[in-house]
């Protein structure tokens, strides 16, 4: 007779998997956002992931009552989508994990990216598929008008040049400062989208708007914004990677 078999050695006991992020739900959108300011010199990388909000689209200016002491809105509800890198700056890269209620931007330097560097918003799959969304970085903005601390007509056409470029769309800004200052005042902001042509300009009626509250001694900040963005589909929703730089001119009005 066949001796009986010893039974088999039981399997150690494997511990149970953490659990992962669920995936958000459709109309999400996961995006990476580079903002330089090389005059200042600024930078921040800030990423979110959350449900989309209507944007306003196309060229033109609007004109709104700004108070820059006015406490920031709430911030909108983010989801655990699992690290997000964001490569091809200056520092290597930088992985961005969710921390408790968000994602939390990340300590970045002064100079974050080159002209013309190749950036990429990745992640490895988990929640959602895998995905990469690449991008050259924009050119720094130079602007040939108005000159810094040019005296302009508060109530005429204001063209605003800049040397032309390759960003998807330029972000005119002009705001009020405090006397003998650039730091940004409570009053009417006025806000342009525009093409990379090289010139824009900003009409009389919206000029005055701003600058019939400026007081003795202050002025107003015209700032130019050069923007890039690149986007694609993932799951339900969007991944996006933009990238921003700006450059800022003092005028006063008479």
């Amino acid at each position: 007779p066949m001796p009986d078999a010893e039974p088999a050695p039981e399997p150690d006991a494997q511990p149970e998997p953490e659990p992962g992020p669920d995936a958000p739900p459709d109309g999400f959108v996961i995006s990476a956002v580079l903002t330089e300011q090389p005059q200042v010199p600024q930078s921040t990388l800030s990423v979110v992931a959350q449900l989309a909000e209507e944007l306003p689209q196309g060229a033109g200016c609007t004109v709104s009552r700004v108070d820059p002491d006015d406490p920031a809105p709430p911030l909108a509800p983010q989801f655990d989508v699992g690290p997000l890198t964001v490569s091809g700056v200056n520092a290597g890269s930088y992985t961005v994990e969710f921390a408790g209620d968000r994602y939390r931007d990340p300590a970045t330097p002064d100079d974050l990216f080159r002209d013309g560097a190749a950036l990429t918003l990745s992640a490895p799959a988990g929640a959602l598929p895998a995905f990469e969304v690449d991008l050259t970085a924009p050119a720094e903005v130079r602007v040939n008008q108005p000159s810094q601390l040019e005296a302009v007509d508060g109530r005429g056409d204001l063209e605003v040049r800049w040397a032309a470029g390759d960003g998807d769309i330029m972000i005119i800004s002009v705001f009020p400062t405090q006397p003998f200052s650039v730091d940004p005042a409570e009053g009417n902001w006025i806000f342009c989208g525009a093409p990379d042509t090289g010139s824009f300009t900003i009409s009389g009626a919206d000029l005055a708007q701003l600058s019939s509250n400026i007081g003795f001694g202050a002025g107003a900040l015209v700032a130019v914004t050069r923007t890039k963005s690149a986007s694609l589909s993932v799951g339900g929703g969007t991944a996006a990677l933009t990238a921003t730089t700006s450059f800022g001119v003092a005028v006063t009005f008479n």
